[in-house]
């Protein structure tokens, strides 16, 4: 019998390029990784990786392993649904990853509420980098992975996984408080701040640049949005920033809103949904994005 254990080494392994890569998401020496592999050979008879330079790929017959496992994960998803709707409990380990700026505003106030409500669902919590959410569900590492989507970049990253929209949000030009800017035209010769350009940050940000006549040139750049409102605040920078990530903002800063939106969606596989602690969970998420978006209605409905 094949270890499903050693299949998601393998899995690991192929997705990251390296043992060394799969040792550190899985958070196990590279050693123990390379011994499970040779078990993993031993069960199915065969070679199932080999060297490619720095890199490891798998052999052919690797590659029709992991084109199996699929479906064996989603027998053992099944099987864990199923056993947890007959104990009529809505209990168990969920895994959540989220973006920092989702973090920090949303997921305070779901987890409270869930713990409150269900105190056998046990969470976990993974902060996710650009562009990791999608990848980590496939990988069984997370239950469910709360990302986000720029109205003006393509993307194709959440097929064959359910996807939800929590919230819609608008993107904003921050400058400091004192500056003269009034307008994103106004900033082809400022001090730019922002995202790395193969982030999907970065890139809604030079779509909005390109639209508005001018192509940015950042200075300094950061994928975290703390760090981009220091440099607005403390060197007279400007940047480009979803809502979210304004929420402790404070009066340093002024708000010019630009022509572009940020989605953040939960995402999940679809027998992982089946499963009543991931859709409790999944339902909270929604409910704290409704509360936020409750407040800042309240906030804009305030004079100022």
């Amino acid at each position: 019998m094949i270890d499903p254990k050693r299949l998601r080494f393998l899995r690991e392994v192929a997705e990251r390029g390296t043992i060394t890569a799969a040792a550190d998401a899985l958070a196990y020496t590279p050693s123990a990784i390379s011994q499970q592999l040779s078990v993993l050979e031993q069960e199915v008879g065969a070679k199932l990786l080999e060297k490619q330079g720095r890199n490891v790929v798998l052999t052919p017959a690797g590659e029709v392993l992991l084109a199996h496992t699929p479906a064996i994960f989603d027998a053992l998803e099944k099987a864990t649904t199923a056993v947890a709707a007959a104990s009529g409990e809505v209990a168990g380990r969920v895994m959540v990853g989220a973006l920092q700026s989702v973090m920090a505003v949303l997921i305070p106030d779901a987890f409270r509420r869930i713990s409150e409500e269900y105190p056998l669902i046990d969470l976990g919590l993974l902060e996710l980098g650009d562009n990791e959410g999608a990848r980590e569900l496939r990988l069984g590492n997370l239950d469910i992975a709360i990302d986000q989507r720029y109205r003006n970049v393509p993307h194709r990253r959440d097929e064959g996984l359910k996807r939800t929209v929590l919230l819609e949000e608008p993107m904003y030009l921050v400058v400091s408080r004192d500056s003269p800017i009034r307008k994103l035209a106004q900033t082809s010769s400022a001090l730019w701040v922002g995202p790395t350009p193969e982030s999907d940050c970065g890139k809604a940000t030079t779509a909005l640049c390109r639209a508005a006549g001018f192509e940015p040139t950042m200075k300094f750049e950061s994928d975290d949005f703390g760090v981009g409102l220091q440099l607005v605040e403390a060197m007279g920078a400007v940047t480009i920033l979803p809502e979210l990530a304004l929420h402790r903002a404070g009066d340093n800063f002024r708000l010019i809103k630009v022509d572009g939106t940020r989605q953040i969606v939960s995402l999940t596989r679809k027998e992982g949904q089946q499963r009543a602690a991931v859709a409790a969970v999944s339902r909270h998420l929604q409910l704290a994005a409704n509360r936020y978006l409750e407040t800042v209605a309240e906030r804009m409905a305030v004079p100022a």
